[in-house]
């Protein structure tokens, strides 16, 4: 029961940020995306990426990156049977803050 728990949490957590708002980046400051190679390889082009959350600032992407790798890696490490944390854990093990400007997102 808390291993589903805990999972269902992680993966509320993460969708909340699923939905992608309009960027008004600070001067000099293109914005952010917050790139996840959700359900591909992890070595699969950037281009081809969930973005999932946008950021004004690379500061913010940057935590709320730290956030996620941690939150999942704790539900490795309290459940280390489960293979959804462990994919998970991987995804975001790779996950980078990617500029709105960045040519790699061409598609």
């Amino acid at each position: 029961m808390r291993r589903s728990v805990v999972t269902g949490l992680l993966l509320l957590l993460l969708c909340a940020g699923c939905v992608l708002t309009p960027v008004s980046p600070a001067r000099g400051d293109p914005g952010w995306y917050l790139a996840v190679p959700w359900g591909m390889a992890t070595d699969a082009p950037v281009g081809q990426w969930n973005l999932v959350d946008t950021r004004t600032q690379l500061g913010d992407c940057q935590a709320e990156l730290k956030e996620m790798r941690d939150g999942w890696r704790r539900a490795v490490r309290e459940s280390p049977g489960d293979a959804l944390a462990r994919t998970a854990f991987n995804e975001w093990a790779v996950a980078q803050c990617v500029a709105t400007d960045d040519p790699r997102l061409e598609r």
